[in-house]
């Protein structure tokens, strides 16, 4: 059976091979193998592709049972989030207006390389007064989709999180609650994407809460992939080769911001249908009461965050 799925460059190929523990001759077998599981699971309405499918074999290390699971948790996330995932329109004015100022940034990476792709995140250069900070997160999963639909490097290479904490006041700290901080860790574990470390530059006075309440849901290899830095130039000094990652005004030899908040504004117009269409995508065993209180109440319906 030919496959529709993107050909890997050897180096990431291999990457493939030895980490996730992908065979090329046996993918075909286990794509159908999880489209016929989702053809019998009568509650979830899930993108079928062979792509899609892929990628969340990559993400589980070729696990059927673990994509079967990750792929139903991701759908119930969605269903269950309607903050994030529901009225998508990308042509919304507020919507625009967020993505013009690059709050959330997948930087420009070498699909052909097996170095993982740079995630910005610029939490204190918004109006708290005028953007809420789930407001930022739904754009930021918009982008989100569309990284994890096109870039095979994020799938097998992972992710890293540069997070740039200036300017980061009481306003922003106290939209950051626990919940939300519990509900984005809980969003995050669907993603069949490898999170290899998370930089917290310039962190605020501020951030030990939001660090206690991160710990406390997190797996130890979270906790042990944060790192701290003052400034940009101490990060560079730790970690030189996230330099070529980050925008010119950080210090780093990536193209500029303007140039990328610009090149994702066209990219997510561009996919207006495609987010129209992916509304139809959610799991369907969800009430209304469950949407309320379920995924974060009390009990939860998700484990602590974990990482590859």
């Amino acid at each position: 059976m030919a496959l529709n799925i993107r050909p890997l460059s050897k180096e990431l190929q291999q990457v493939a091979y030895d980490e996730l523990n992908e065979v090329p001759e046996r993918l075909a077998e286990d794509i159908t193998a999880i489209r016929l599981w989702m053809s019998q699971n009568t509650n979830l309405k899930s993108r079928t592709d062979d792509q899609f499918i892929v990628s969340f074999l990559r993400g589980c290390k070729f696990s059927l049972e673990k994509a079967k699971k990750k792929i139903e948790m991701f759908y119930r996330a969605r269903t269950e989030t309607p903050e994030f995932f529901a009225n998508r329109d990308v042509n919304d004015k507020k919507l625009q207006e967020i993505m013009d100022n690059g709050f959330i940034l997948p930087l420009p990476v070498d699909e052909s390389k097996i170095e993982p792709r740079v995630i910005l995140t610029r939490l204190g250069h918004y109006d708290t007064n005028r953007f809420s900070f789930l407001e930022i997160m739904k754009v930021s999963y918009l982008m989100g989709d569309i990284t994890l639909r096109d870039s095979d490097v994020t799938v097998i290479a992972g992710h890293v999180n540069v997070v740039d904490l200036r300017n980061c006041g009481l306003n922003l700290m106290s939209q950051i609650t626990p919940t939300v901080i519990k509900k984005l860790s809980s969003l995050l574990e669907p993603f069949p994407i490898r999170i290899k470390a998370i930089h917290l530059v310039y962190p605020p006075r501020a951030i030990d809460t939001a660090f206690r309440v991160l710990n406390s849901v997190a797996h130890e290899k979270v906790r042990n992939r944060i790192y701290v830095h003052d400034n940009f130039e101490q990060l560079f000094e730790k970690h030189p080769g996230l330099k070529h990652h980050l925008p010119s005004e950080l210090g780093g030899t990536n193209s500029n911001l303007p140039t990328i908040i610009s090149n994702w504004k066209k990219t997510l117009i561009a996919h207006h249908q495609w987010f129209i269409d992916d509304s139809q995508y959610r799991y369907n065993g969800i009430n209304e009461n469950q949407v309320q209180n379920g995924m974060f109440g009390a009990q939860g319906s998700f484990r602590s965050l974990d990482f590859d």
